[in-house]
């Protein structure tokens, strides 16, 4: 893992956003049928996300941390889609074991010469390009993007023609860093933990965001989704000098900033004007909920490259 090259591939976002708006992922043999998504870390940040799409209209799609001790029994009609963006995941590989024969299995990963590839019927490449910094940030970005192409294909959604409106929002959110970046580290960094929250459909946006703070620099972060938070995190505002950064659209967002307000916790708000925040980043076409979704970890992302590089 390198901090330069993680800030170098934040910067390639945008590209590779509009380099995969040009690209369709064949996902022509998953057009039916039931789907198990198995994975981990981010990769299964962006399949749940996904599941939650899919699910929409009917139950069809479950994603599993692969590390599950046994896999549930599956349909004749299921497909098991595995990600893993270096392809080596131990766990992955692990329940890939556990499929019965007869049932098709997809790799879905940036290494297509990896060991998932002897694991499965089929390997579809994500695109990713090098990441150069051996933190998941365009693998993450490209796996969102090909289960989003995937979503379009079994629904007859576009949730992929926002491809390049996010790319948009990435470079704004770059090129404005000088600006942002400072005002969002006083504020979200204390010498506790730093909390994001998220609406359900983005939890993937706090769980990655999260990661990237203790993956980088190695500072405690946490998530939560939104609504939850007002069951599970609310207590810690009573405790310490809480620190929180709300990825906002939640509908429950009021009641969350009725307890932030009443403890004089600090709140900083991403894609939205918060009440009561005491910072507001926002960020080009950040009413868009595929924009938010693409391009908000790009904050957390920045926040994180910069306190590793200092380190």
């Amino acid at each position: 893992m390198d901090a330069k090259g993680f800030s170098f591939d934040i910067t390639q976002k945008a590209a590779l956003l509009r380099s995969l708006a040009d690209h369709r992922y064949d996902w022509s043999q998953v057009a039916s049928g039931q789907i198990l998504l198995l994975g981990m870390g981010s990769s299964h940040f962006a399949n749940d996300t996904v599941t939650r799409l899919l699910n929409r209209d009917s139950l069809t799609t479950r994603a599993l941390l692969a590390s599950i001790e046994k896999l549930p029994q599956l349909g004749t009609d299921t497909i098991v889609i595995a990600v893993s963006a270096g392809g080596t995941s131990v766990e992955t590989l692990a329940a890939l074991g556990q499929v019965p024969q007869g049932t098709h299995r997809i790799g879905l990963t940036n290494r297509p010469e990896s060991a998932i590839a002897s694991h499965v019927d089929t390997v579809m490449e994500l695109r990713a390009g090098v990441e150069t910094g051996g933190v998941a940030s365009l693998t993450y970005l490209a796996t969102l993007v090909s289960l989003l192409q995937l979503v379009d294909v079994r629904t007859g959604s576009n949730y992929c023609s926002h491809l390049n409106a996010a790319a948009d929002a990435i470079d704004d959110i770059v090129a404005r860093q000088d600006e942002w970046l400072p005002a969002f580290r006083a504020a979200a960094i204390g010498e506790a933990t730093t909390y994001f929250a998220a609406p359900l459909e983005r939890l993937a946006s706090a769980q990655q965001s999260a990661l990237m703070l203790r993956e980088g620099p190695r500072h405690a972060a946490a998530a939560a989704e939104t609504g939850d938070w007002s069951h599970i995190d609310v207590y810690l505002t009573k405790t310490y000098d809480y620190r929180l950064v709300v990825l906002a659209g939640s509908v429950w967002e009021s009641q969350m900033l009725e307890w932030t307000t009443k403890r004089a916790s600090t709140v900083i708000a991403i894609g939205a004007d918060v009440p009561g925040a005491a910072l507001n980043l926002r960020y080009r076409n950040d009413d868009n909920a595929v924009v938010r979704l693409l391009a908000e970890t790009t904050f957390a992302e920045l926040l994180a490259a910069a306190m590793w590089r200092e380190q």
